[in-house]
């Protein structure tokens, strides 16, 4: 018993701290439990309403089967998710201490009952559980098979984590979590914005909610989800020892047989490590062009930036969540349900070009500690920066591309408001020809304004405040990156302007001549631009080398 007691304080300690020594993140965690707990109430009224003078009785009980079930999903994909840094979730290091497998794998139970996860997602269940039940008893009924339902999804995701120990602990599936993170976001969101409101605003979202619980039938899965079974324990007259009973007997199984596993971890037979295998790329056919016809320092600069882009994980999570907040700022109008939806479009292709700036004001700072060998080369700065925004453009208008059409796309269809195909297609052309005068801008201010970049956890690219920048510096790079787009915005004025001019669908011909003219004042802004960054790069290489790497 006290080995379990002194391991269930390791994990509370290891849980505080993240949080010791940082009092503002402290304080940003307290005020999200709040609002946490606070959403949670509401959400627990909602329930208790729709339960009491809205929904039948079939939709209620449809709407406990689908928060139990979504629930249990959350729970045990969570942890997973960040493996690698909840360290009191690999048991293999305890393996060097006189600690019992039982003692390790129920205080690790214990401990996820007061974990973050647990904190944000147990009110989920609990609340609602208990508000609709209409006397004391049923009440603490309803809290403890929660409570025992919680336990038996904990014991699931322990013994998920210790049969896939080896796995989890790889390299290439934490940057795989770590960019499914945010893609889970996006389609929640997208989720709750077509299951809450479909086609007709605000003001349907409750009739929608009750169709799409009339629809759902889960009655022939009862006999094989547990979750079911704790659902269906919990409306006001149920047979709660029926589903008490059967969850009992499967939290007792999970037990055992996570001390099983436990302790087959512990005496070797679970492999704590695995080798991954080196998975060979295809060249794509700009770095093949780029080998053949550009010169072989620029080639070989771009070769290594493509290879640190696609190797690093944080540039990808980066983006995904970029393009989610775009995404959300695009679609935001049919949410929102303005008068105008079509406009959020608009906006939300203006926000891609600004945030991608933002990301190029630390194009020398991406490789971190890399870029010490790229500093000594025999290369010019020109060179570097060159093979850096050929790797940069590659990425970045294909992105563009496939991005400005989809949105329009998803907008046209859920607002059922129409965008012209000419602006479509005018807009799509100006994100992606005014790369290049964004890509001037940002070497230049990057090459003045060196910052060091972290690139640890999922705040991709944030700011190093070892250099005492605090908000001042935040202001600047935000100062920045609306001065990174100035040269874009007069390239895409160039190529407006027949638009605007004629007021209406332009000539052809003009429309081709302004977008080549367009393209040759971007590519000019680079040239010069750039021309004036690599001089500057040359004059100060160590001292950028110092600031940019840690």
């Amino acid at each position: 018993m006290a080995h379990f007691w002194i391991l269930l304080r390791l994990r509370i300690k290891l849980g505080l701290r993240r949080y010791s020594g940082r009092k503002g993140l402290m304080i940003l965690t307290g005020l999200a439990l709040l609002f946490w707990l606070g959403f949670s109430l509401w959400m627990s009224l909602v329930v208790a309403s729709l339960h009491e003078h809205s929904l039948a009785p079939r939709a209620s009980q449809t709407l406990f089967d689908l928060t139990a079930l979504g629930a249990t999903v959350l729970l045990v994909l969570s942890p997973l998710l960040g493996f690698r840094s909840n360290e009191f979730m690999d048991v293999s290091k305890l393996f060097a201490y006189p600690v019992r497998p039982t003692a390790v794998f129920l205080s690790t139970i214990a401990g996820n009952f007061v974990s973050g996860t647990a904190v944000l997602l147990l009110p989920i269940l609990l609340i609602p559980a208990v508000s609709v039940q209409t006397t004391p008893a049923g009440a603490l009924s309803a809290g403890l098979i929660t409570l025992l339902f919680a336990f038996i999804v904990f014991c699931t995701t322990q013994c998920i984590t210790l049969l896939l120990l080896n796995l989890l602990a790889s390299r290439r599936l934490s940057e795989l979590l770590a960019i499914l993170a945010p893609v889970v976001g996006l389609g929640l969101y997208a989720s709750m914005r077509f299951l809450l409101l479909g086609e007709g605003g605000m003001e349907r979202s409750l009739q929608n909610i009750t169709a799409f619980l009339d629809g759902v039938q889960l009655d022939h899965l009862v006999s094989f989800l547990p979750p079911l079974w704790y659902s269906r324990a919990l409306p006001p007259g149920a047979e709660a020892w029926r589903g008490a009973t059967a969850l009992f007997l499967v939290g007792l199984a999970l037990t055992l047989t996570g001390v099983r596993l436990t302790y087959n971890a512990f005496h070797g037979e679970i492999a704590m490590t695995t080798t991954e295998a080196t998975a060979k790329r295809r060249r794509s056919l700009i770095s093949a062009l780029a080998g053949r016809l550009l010169p072989h320092g620029v080639a070989a600069i771009h070769k290594k930036e493509m290879l640190v882009l696609r190797r690093e994980p944080w540039f990808k999570v980066l983006f995904l969540q970029q393009i989610g907040l775009v995404l959300f700022v695009g679609l935001g109008s049919t949410l929102w349900g303005t008068s105008n939806e079509s406009t959020g479009f608009y906006g939300a292709a203006a926000l891609l070009v600004f945030m991608q700036s933002g990301f190029l004001l630390n194009s020398l700072g991406l490789e971190g500690s890399g870029f010490t060998q790229t500093a000594a080369l025999p290369l010019k700065g020109r060179t570097i920066l060159s093979g850096k925004n050929l790797a940069q453009l590659e990425i970045l208008g294909i992105v563009n591309l496939l991005l400005v059409p989809g949105l329009a796309a998803a907008t046209s269809w859920l607002s059922g408001e129409s965008i012209p195909i000419i602006d479509v297609a005018m807009i799509t052309l100006i994100d992606v020809v005014v790369l290049p005068a964004v890509l001037g801008s940002s070497n230049l201010i990057s090459v003045l304004f060196p910052a060091r970049v972290g690139q640890r956890g999922r705040r991709a690219l944030g700011q190093d405040r070892t250099g005492n920048e605090g908000c001042v510096g935040s202001v600047a790079r935000l100062i920045f990156s609306f001065v990174a787009v100035i040269p874009a915005s007069l390239v895409a004025l160039v190529i407006a302007w027949p638009v605007w001019l004629s007021g209406s669908v332009p000539n052809p011909l003009a429309l081709t001549l302004a977008a080549l003219i367009g393209l040759a004042v971007s590519v000019a802004f680079w040239l010069t631009l750039t021309h004036l960054a690599s001089k500057h790069l040359e004059r100060t290489m160590q001292e950028t080398l110092a600031k940019v790497c840690p």
